[in-house]
C-alpha cells in the first residue's frame, strides 16, 4: 500500500504516511495533518485516504515510507527525540526542504489512538513543568526543538510558553 501510493507520486522528494484506523471502527487514528496557520494560531486538519488532497504537512510515524537517497539527504531524526514530536520534527525538515508528504492511498492496519486526560487541575507551573518531563510526555529539550524549527524562535517560545503555562 505504502510503496503503490509513493509511486503515485513518483518524485523523490516524497515521503508516505501509512493511514491506521481505530480497532473496531472506521475512524482514522494516525496519519498525517494538514495545517493552516493564520499569524500565532495554527488549525490542524487531519488527513485520510478518503480525502482527495491527501497532501500534508504533518506525519504520523506508525508507518512512513521515504526513498534511501531522500532519507540520506534529510537525515536522520534528531536525537533530542526520544518518543514525542520526533515524527512531526522530521516532517517540518521536509517541508522546509520543498519536499512533499502525502497519507496512503488506504489504510494500512489498526493502531488505537493515544488518549490522554485532559489536566484542568491548576497546579504551580514548576511542579506542572516537572511533571511534563516524562519522554511520554512534553519534555522541554524536544518541545523546544520542534517549536522554534516549526515557528521560529520567538513564536516558538511563546507556543512553548503557552504549553506549559496553560493551567496556571
Amino acid at each position: 500500500i505504502l510503496l503503490d501510493s509513493y509511486n503515485r507520486y513518483s518524485n523523490e522528494s516524497t515521503a508516505i504516511a501509512g493511514a491506521f484506523y481505530e480497532p473496531g471502527t472506521d475512524e482514522c487514528s494516525y496519519s498525517g495533518l494538514r495545517e493552516d496557520r493564520n499569524g500565532y494560531h495554527s488549525k490542524f486538519t487531519k488527513v485520510t485516504p478518503e480525502d482527495d488532497n491527501k497532501e500534508c504537512h504533518r506525519a504520523n510515524w506508525n508507518a512512513f515510507l521515504i526513498s534511501q537517497s531522500y532519507f540520506n539527504h534529510i537525515g536522520n531524526i534528531d536525537k533530542r527525540f526520544q518518543h514525542i514530536l520526533g515524527d512531526f520534527d522530521y516532517s517540518v525538515r521536509i517541508n522546509k526542504d520543498g519536499g512533499h508528504i502525502y497519507v496512503s492511498d488506504e489504510y494500512v492496519g489498526e493502531c488505537a489512538g493515544n488518549v490522554k486526560a485532559e489536566n484542568t487541575e491548576k497546579i504551580l507551573p514548576i511542579r506542572r513543568i516537572l511533571e511534563m518531563q516524562k519522554p511520554t510526555e512534553f519534555p522541554i529539550r524536544p518541545v523546544l526543538t520542534y517549536y522554534i524549527r516549526a515557528y521560529g524562535l520567538f513564536w516558538g517560545i511563546i507556543r512553548v510558553l503557552n504549553i506549559y503555562l496553560k493551567n496556571y
